[in-house]
């Protein structure tokens, strides 16, 4: 009799353990048939913008030559523009996303969106990822500077990076026509401009 009970007992543990498994495996199918339908963004009463102010170290370049000299100065190695997305529910995000490559379109102006959702169109994208991406600059920061001979130059450099949040709303389908709304905060840092100061004097 106590062996007979052990013996339900194990079945019953395997059966269970089955049907989870079972489960979880129906589960992981659906999401992965879930495709990303459309992507809203709005500013919600606690998006925030602001901007940062990045003072570069002063730069002294000489001309001790008889001839002017051209001198560029570029400061994009100290940018850096991003985006990331962030979610209540990561775990369920990146089983929607990490499957495929999602880049949907994001935009530097704060000011295109409101209050309400809308659909964003953009020629600037980035991956939908809770990971932080680093964007490529949307202009280029350099400034050219002719140095006459026997001088030289002081340059500082002050570089306004504007950051500000969204809130989004990603809405996901499969075949059937069931739906997955996922919502968030959207961050992104962007270049606003620079103010550079020259400051010449004579070599003696």
């Amino acid at each position: 009799m106590l062996i007979l009970k052990k013996s339900c007992k194990a079945l019953i543990t395997a059966l269970c353990t089955l049907f989870i498994y079972s489960c979880s495996s129906n589960d992981e199918l659906d999401i992965n048939s879930y495709q990303l339908q459309s992507i809203q963004r709005k500013l919600s009463a606690d998006d925030a913008e602001k901007v940062d102010t990045i003072e570069l170290p002063p730069k002294t370049t000489s001309n001790n030559t008889e001839e002017p000299m051209s001198i560029t100065f570029s400061f994009e190695e100290n940018i850096k523009e991003t985006s990331q997305f962030y979610s209540d529910d990561p775990e369920l995000f990146n089983s929607l996303t990490l499957k495929e490559n999602i880049l949907v379109d994001i935009t530097a102006n704060a000011s295109t969106l409101s209050s309400e959702y809308r659909k964003l169109s953009s020629d600037l994208h980035a991956p939908l990822s809770l990971n932080e991406t680093v964007l490529s600059p949307l202009y280029k920061s350099k400034e050219t500077l002719k140095l006459s001979p026997h001088t030289k130059v002081t340059t500082e450099c002050k570089i306004y990076i504007k950051e500000y949040t969204a809130t989004y709303l990603a809405i996901f389908e499969n075949d059937k026509g069931e739906t997955i709304e996922m919502s968030g905060k959207w961050k992104g840092a962007f270049n606003k401009g620079s103010k550079v100061t020259y400051i010449l004097k004579d070599i003696k």
